[in-house]
């Protein structure tokens, strides 16, 4: 679908589009749930679409340095409420 291939965003999906009249279908592989909702958003948006069939599958392989970087702020917050935070012990005023 032509929307896909002009949007710089899903140009690179590794997408394949079926349609049959005004129904679409969607298959492939993308790295995100963000980017599946892309996808479906753009044909949704092509005139004529009446129905979308998003079956995009996601691949989790590579983990994303945000994530991490989201686990070892959690971790720390986590230590400051059981009281070890970075200076040792927890002393009550």
């Amino acid at each position: 679908m032509e929307a896909l291939l002009m949007n710089p965003a899903t140009s690179l999906f590794d997408i394949t589009v079926s349609a049959d009249e005004k129904s679409v279908t969607l298959t492939g592989t993308v790295d995100s749930f963000r980017e599946k909702q892309l996808a479906g958003t753009l044909v949704k948006g092509v005139s004529g679409v009446k129905d979308l069939e998003n079956k995009i599958s996601i691949s989790y392989a590579v983990q994303r340095r945000d994530h991490r970087q989201r686990c070892r702020k959690n971790q720390g917050n986590i230590r400051q409420l059981s009281g070890r935070g970075k200076g040792g012990r927890h002393h009550r005023s």
